[in-house]
This record gives C-alpha cells, structure tokens and sequence, in this order.
C-alpha cells in the first residue's frame, strides 16, 4: 500500500523503476496512466535513467533531467488519457520538446455519446545485462496515476523468473502480450515508436517471458492479468466475468474504491451466498456515496444497505506534517472526471481492490484483484483498465481483518460511514466543466508553424467545437504568455522560438457565487512546420550555459550507473581538473573508454548535442576530434552487435 502519511512509501514508486543490480541498463519502457502530471513524470525519468530515487538532487538539476530525457526519448512511451495531461510548473516548461517524443495520448471513440477513459495504471520495463545478451523484465500494477498525489493507492511489482519457474506461470502472460499488441494498435504512434514497441513484444515472445511472485502470502502460480480494453467490452458483463465469475458463492467480499456504482453494489450484494449482515466491507468516499444514492432514491436505503459495512478516511485526522507547506493537487476520476483541487491537508483514498471469500473445507480461498478499476459502470462496462488477480488460503489475508490491519497504523484511520448527505451545487458545476473539457480534447485540430522574420506565427484550425453553454474556454502556448478564446480559428503572432510546441494549454472556467471553478490541460495538436532543429538549439542553450555545465551534461549521458557519486565529486575542489574538457581531461577519457566497453550507443546518442553545439567555449574542437574518434568505434561495435 502506498501511504502519504510514510514519506518512505514515496520512494516505493521510484524504486520500483530502480534496474535490477544485474541488469543496470533500460533497454524500452512503456507506461499507461489515466492522468499525467508531466512534472511528475520528469521526475520519473530519473530513477529510470539514472537508478536513483526521486528524492536524491539529481530532480533538482536541469542538466541531469535535460540528459535523462535525451536518454529515454526512444526508449519511454507514455500512453494516458487525452483529457488529462496537467500543465507543465514553470520550472519545467522548456522539456516539453522532450515530452512531445515520448507522451501519446489514446483517444477511444463515443460509448451511448460518453467518451470512455483510457484509465490502465503500468509500467512494463525491459532490462539488459552491462553485455545486452540478457533481458530482466519487470511489471508493475498500480492504482496511482503518474502524478504528485496525496491519496492511499496500492502497487504490484513482478520480475520476471527464471527458467526453472517458468512451465507454471508462462502462460500468465498471453494476455499481457496481447495487451501490448493494442498498444502497439493505437493510432497517434510514430514510426520508430511503433518499432521500438514491436521489438518489445518479439523479445518477450521469443524468451518466453514469466513473472514471479514471491510473496508467501499468495500462491505463487495462482496469478492472472485481466487488461479490459476493445470496442466491444461494453458488450459484456466484464464485472461478473472477471471479478464475480460465480455469483451467489461468496461468504464475504471487501472493496477499496473511490467511485461507486449503484449496478455494481447491487451486483456485489447478489455475489453472497447469504443474507448475513454486514458481509461486505466498502471503503470509499462519503462524496461518491452520496451521490449513488440521490441516484436512486426509490430505493428503500436502510435494507439494502443491511449487507454492507462502508468506510471513509476520518476527516479528524490531520496527514500532514506541520513542516509542510506545498500545495498539492488531488484527483477525482469518474466517467473521464477529474477534479483539481488545491487544499492543503486534503489526503483520501484512490486504492482499488477487490477481495473475496469463500470457505473450502475447514479453511478458505481468497481472490484479490489489484489495479485501476473502480467498483462502477464506467470501469467495467467503457474505459480501458488492467486488474491483476491473486490468490491465497492463507489467514493472513481476511476480509474481517482488513479494516482492523488497515487501521493499526494509525487509531480510527477509517471510520463508518454513518448517513449519505446531499450532494452540493460546487461539485455539480464542477462536472459541468469537466465534460465540456473531455470534448474539448476530442475535437480535431491541427496547427502549423510560419517564421516571420526571427518570430514565428502559429495558425491552429479546429472542426466542430461543442457548444460552451456560458463556460469561458481560451488556449494558449506552452509558457502561457499568449492566451486567446478558443474558436475555432485562432492565430498566435510574435512567438518566441520556446514557445512553440505541439502542447498547447486549454483551460475551462465558470463561476459559481462569485467563485471560479477552473480546469486547465495540455493537449497535444498535430503541428506542422515546428523547427526542430532551432528548438533543440533552445533548449540546450537554456540548460547547458558552459563548459562547466557541458561537462556534467557529458557525464551523465555516458553513466552506466548511478550518478550520484560522480555529481558529488564535482564539489571538491581538488578533483575540479578532471572535469576541465580544455585541459586533457583524464576523467572524460576514462567516461569515454568505459562506455565503449559497456554502452556504445550512449556514445552514439551523445553524437548528436556534441555536433550541434558550435561554441568552442563549450565544446573544443579537440574534444569534438576526439570524440568523433571513440563515436565512429561505437557505432561499428553496434552495427556488429545487431
């Protein structure tokens, strides 16, 4: 479990992209997540490329975040849902070129005219070997977006295993396989995108890749991935196939979700075998109750609800410290909503877990689903999800004893939900002003780039605008110096050659009682004409503004390890020479000779940004010599190495 209250556990995420000290090299990655903060996911990029955690210095420097994005640029993608992609911070507007490369947004078509979520939360990662003759694999299943979160989420991480263990568990992944076939399907992916994931995929195949779990808890075989994705899904009763696949035979059942669907209760209190009282446990949130039930008010609440036991978050409960002071963003996701918030100690839950229960014999089964499905219509009937299920007989794992273990951390963490209460007026118009941005994001637009002296013009044309019914809608560029209504032609004058990009901000604004309720997301327009080469030339000029800065920049992209060490020896003084690129640089020559051996295309990689740069105060024309010499002996061991 992932919980904002342990600043440890936020290590967990990162650490579970750490490489395995056996397989220190990223060969691909993919990644899906409904909501992408971008911030966020730059600070990702650091464990992945550097195998260090988020916490370390290296998040803070410019020049090791640009290198690990020049890095990852071909070996990341990032599928996630194109109505939420948060907008950049200040300190990270420059990287959106970077961002372009590796971010693709899966647009899915109309469902009864609601667009369904792209909602699956994974990582799936390939590892090599320092010789890339072998492949470490690592899955991770989680039920948090890649985003800056204060909320209770729950992650699986799976290596994958060794010959031995692989006749049992081999065939778990025949539909994982095929999951990365949709990915590979969806449209919106470049050439060498498309390829890179191809590759993925026949590596996989052809090792015949498995995954461990090595938790005694769970039977070890006893596991299945269930992606819930396809045009048709909304034709079948996915719930009751995967999660109840055989209703009216459970003694006890137990679900964290933040949503809630009336169907999916009704369906829950159906899967018992018995009329008992208070035989299903429900950890949600008081505002998702409330509004299941102004839904259906008909219904005779008192005896349905005689089944059910529900949980919230105690609101008395103060999570966060008094030291800190940031204000954080907290997700509400439903039907593609999302809700931005900016309280401070605004803490709740967004784990979603399924658990079941069922006597055998003298002791009993349990099934636990983990992954990003809520228990509602939505997730099970229209978005793309991923749910692993695990087994276990073990004791340890009880649905009586699951709020009792969740709640020793800390007293009354979780307290009964008593009454449901009356939704109020502030979220009703705030859904209002999330569907309008979900069809925002779904019309079609494209942009294109003119030079005008040494400005640019940028002419974005958009089809079909949905109707705003009173709610203020503008765009603007990346940097947010230029902002207009949106209409559906709009022309931006006199840009800077840092604010072009294919990421434009569109922001959604009404007022309610003097109060403006506001949603801001980046969108990603198909734009031609970007100059790609001047925009590279920014970028590095902004982050790389000397021979000192060129130096570091040099290093990290030919680490093959973690940097931290090598970023810290920077600071003494008696050292200073060996990073000095115009006075010989031992410590340069030494970085060149040992990527050659154990990373030639880093070398290869690094070719591009040395060749570019034409300031001899930053790049000697000795050192280019120099390098071209090591670069053309990469590529040649390479090309033998294919």
């Amino acid at each position: 479990m992932l919980d904002p209250q342990n600043r440890k556990e936020h290590i967990v995420y990162s650490d579970s992209l750490i490489p395995p000290k056996d397989f220190p090299i990223l060969e691909r990655a993919i990644a899906t997540s409904y909501s992408l903060d971008a911030s966020a996911l730059i600070s990702c990029m650091v464990p992945l490329a550097f195998s260090d955690d988020v916490n370390s210095k290296l998040f803070e420097n410019k020049v090791c975040l640009l290198s690990a994005m020049r890095q990852l640029s071909e070996k990341l993608i990032v599928f996630c849902d194109p109505g939420q992609i948060k907008v950049l911070k200040k300190t990270n507007q420059e990287f959106a070129l970077m961002l372009e490369q590796i971010i693709v947004p899966v647009y899915r078509e109309k469902v009864n005219k609601v667009y369904p979520a792209f909602h699956p939360k994974m990582w799936l990662l390939q590892f090599a070997d320092e010789k890339r003759k072998k492949h470490n694999y690592r899955l991770v299943v989680l039920s948090r977006n890649i985003s800056y979160d204060n909320t209770f989420d729950v992650a699986l991480v799976l290596d994958s295993c060794g010959p031995k263990e692989k006749n049992s568990s081999l065939n778990k992944t025949k539909s994982l396989l095929e999951y990365l076939q949709y990915l590979i399907s969806i449209e919106n992916l470049n050439k060498k995108q498309t390829e890179m994931l191809n590759s993925l995929l026949e590596d996989m195949k052809k090792e015949g890749v498995c995954f461990d779990l090595s938790d005694s808890i769970f039977n070890n075989a006893e596991f299945d991935f269930y992606p819930l994705y396809g045009k048709d899904q909304e034709k079948k009763n996915r719930f009751e196939e995967v999660v109840l696949p055989q209703s009216g035979d459970y003694d006890k059942i137990f679900v964290m979700s933040p949503f809630l669907s009336w169907d999916i209760l009704w369906k829950l209190k159906k899967a018992l075998n018995n009329d008992e009282q208070e035989n299903i446990k429900i950890v949600t949130r008081q505002e998702s109750l409330n509004s299941v039930f102004e839904s259906q008010k008909k219904w005779k609440k008192e005896e349905f609800l005689s089944n059910f036991e529900f949980y919230k978050l105690n609101p008395d409960i103060n999570f966060v410290n008094d030291e800190e002071s940031e204000t954080n963003e907290v997700e509400i996701e439903e039907d593609g909503a999302d809700k931005a918030e900016t309280e401070r100690n605004r803490y709740d839950i967004h784990a979603k877990i399924f658990v079941t229960e069922k006597k055998i014999g003298k002791g009993s089964e349990k099934e636990l689903f983990i992954g990003s499905a809520n228990a509602t219509n939505s997730a099970f009937f229209r978005n793309s999800e991923l749910l692993v299920r695990l087994k276990s007989t073990s004791k340890e794992l009880n649905v009586d004893q699951l709020i009792e273990s969740l709640n020793s951390s800390n007293n009354d963490m979780f307290i009964r939900i008593d009454d449901v209460e009356k939704t109020d007026l502030e979220e009703i118009i705030n859904k209002r002003v999330e569907d309008l941005m979900r069809s925002l994001v779904h019309v079609k637009a494209k942009a294109i780039v003119e030079k005008e002296q040494d400005k640019y013009r940028v002419s974005i044309k958009i089809v079909d605008l949905p109707d705003f019914n009173g709610i203020k809608v503008t765009i603007g560029t990346i940097i947010g110096l230029h902002v207009k209504d949106l209409v559906s032609s709009v022309v931006f004058d006199d840009l800077e050659v840092e604010e072009l990009s294919m990421f434009y901000v569109v922001s959604a604004t009404e007022c309610i009682e003097g109060k403006d309720v506001k949603v801001e997301r980046l969108i990603k327009i198909p734009t031609e004409g970007l100059p790609e080469q001047e925009r590279r030339d920014a970028l590095r000029k902004k982050v790389i503004t000397d021979n000192d800065s060129f130096a570091e920049f040099f290093s990290l992209m030919l680490a093959s390890n973690s940097v931290v060490a090598q970023l810290e020896r920077r600071k003494d003084k008696h050292d200073s020479a060996k990073w000095n690129i115009t006075s010989g640089s031992k410590g340069l020559y030494e970085s060149l000779l040992e990527a050659s051996a154990s990373n030639p295309q880093a070398i290869i990689n690094l070719g591009q940004d040395v060749a570019e740069i034409d300031d001899e105060k930053i790049v000697p024309t000795t050192l280019k010599k120099l390098f071209g010499l090591f670069e053309t002996v990469a590529k040649k061991e390479v090309e033998h190495d294919v």
